[in-house]
């Protein structure tokens, strides 16, 4: 995506997803390890039917269209959303990840969570 348009969107950008890197136990626990990502994103409500890492299918209720590719991932990751959304918004574990390319190679993700 060419410079000049990823700086006409950064004002849309408006708000903050918190990704935090680890992994999960045998035991179900989510372990948090690793840098902490504050990712600038605009963040919408919609009700999206996606499919999830395993292929089936689930309503996503809430999409951050992140500024860039920062190779997030569904299981690896949780997020933590910005103090207007109702709890639970920490730990939250993401149903999918778009990502949207064109010629240049990928330019930005969209985190789906429910």
């Amino acid at each position: 995506m060419p410079s000049e348009i990823v700086s006409d969107l950064a004002d849309l950008m408006s708000e903050t997803l918190i990704a935090t890197p680890g992994y999960t136990t045998g035991f179900g626990a989510f372990v948090a390890s690793g840098t902490v990502l504050n990712i600038s994103c605009l963040i919408e409500g919609d009700i999206k039917q996606v499919r999830d890492h395993s292929g089936d299918e689930a309503v996503s209720s809430v999409q951050a269209h992140l500024d860039g590719d920062y190779s997030l991932t569904t299981t690896k990751h949780r997020y933590t959303l910005p103090s207007r959304f109702p709890d639970p918004r920490t730990d939250i574990e993401a149903i999918a990840i778009e990502y949207a390319s064109d010629e240049n190679g990928a330019h930005h993700a969209v985190v789906m969570l429910p």
